[in-house]
């Protein structure tokens, strides 16, 4: 949560349009092999090659998801020169443990948020 929040902070101090993204997590790590070299150039920001093995999400609960789609809520209400929008990723990848769809551990919390959150 505190880096959803120094993310959105800084941009929000600059003349760029953000929007907020909601993720109930990413973990790109178990399909990908990282020994294999990455045939693009490395990240201006750190001189490394650090595609896909960036930032992960962990400790991930339904509850976190709901508090996030509030506080992206709270933003887009409070921040009157920035668009209106969130971004919510995504519906179905399972293999990068990003999925929205009803399961057997949280049934359909994570879509129970999004409609509670955001409804009317």
């Amino acid at each position: 949560m505190d880096a959803h929040r120094a993310f959105r902070d800084n941009l929000s101090a600059t003349s760029l349009p953000y929007k907020p993204i909601v993720t109930m997590g990413w973990d790109v790590t178990p399909v990908c092999e990282y020994s294999l070299p990455w045939p693009f150039p490395p990240s201006p920001m750190t001189d490394r090659h650090d595609y896909p093995y960036i930032s992960l999400t962990e400790g991930n609960t339904s509850e976190r998801f709901r508090e996030l789609c509030a506080n992206s809520q709270r933003y887009c209400r409070s921040a009157a020169h920035q668009p209106k929008a969130v971004f919510i990723n995504a519906w179905n990848e399972w293999t990068e443990g990003s999925y929205l769809l009803p399961e057997q551990y949280y049934g359909n919390a994570y879509l129970e948020a999004i409609r509670d959150t955001f409804k009317g």
